[in-house]
């Protein structure tokens, strides 16, 4: 059974969150020949914005409910290059080496495997792939990411940008080409 956090889809999917999750810069990494995982991806809030990018989007989350509403949104809008999976990050039904762009927005902070889900990411990036990863710093338990913790994941990776906000960790990193 999974660890994993779930939230209602209509928290995740309200009209609010597109005013303050403001994440779309992020999304100045992505280019039409790129194929892409979104992981934790709820009801499909950035899923759709990268389908209308990339060439390919996997769509993960570990919550059955999330995926169901991302795939009606996506039959009802007529979506071809999004390929959905309902499973937790440290476990990715995807080869390895295959992906350009990693989006994991907050997910660590929903799961207590956060060492797994990492090298899972690391694992599907192609070299020189990217990843943007966060976490949000409100997190208690054993779900929370320490100051600590947050650098020793990271440090698998070159960090091409970080930054701390109020309530989040933010990065951009690249995976090694020799790796």
């Amino acid at each position: 059974m999974s660890m994993d956090r779930h939230f209602n889809p209509l928290v995740l999917d309200n009209p609010f969150r597109k005013i303050l999750d403001r994440k779309d810069r992020v999304l100045n990494y992505v280019k039409g020949d790129m194929i892409v995982a979104d992981i934790g991806c709820g009801p499909g809030f950035y899923t759709i914005k990268l389908s209308k990018i990339a060439k390919t989007v996997y769509a993960v989350d570990s919550d059955k409910k999330m995926i169901d509403v991302l795939n009606k949104k996506i039959e009802k809008l007529g979506i071809k290059n999004v390929v959905t999976q309902v499973t937790s990050a440290n476990n990715l039904k995807i080869e390895p080496e295959t992906v350009d762009f990693v989006f994991s927005n907050g997910v660590l902070c929903c799961m207590v495997d956060h060492k797994g889900a990492i090298n899972e990411i690391y694992r599907i990036l192609k070299p020189k792939g990217k990843a943007y990863i966060s976490v949000e710093t409100l997190s208690k338990g054993k779900t929370s990411v320490s100051e600590n913790e947050w650098k020793e994941l990271l440090s698998r990776f070159k960090i091409i940008k970080e930054e701390k906000k109020l309530f989040t960790r933010e990065a951009i990193v690249e995976k090694s080409e020799g790796d």
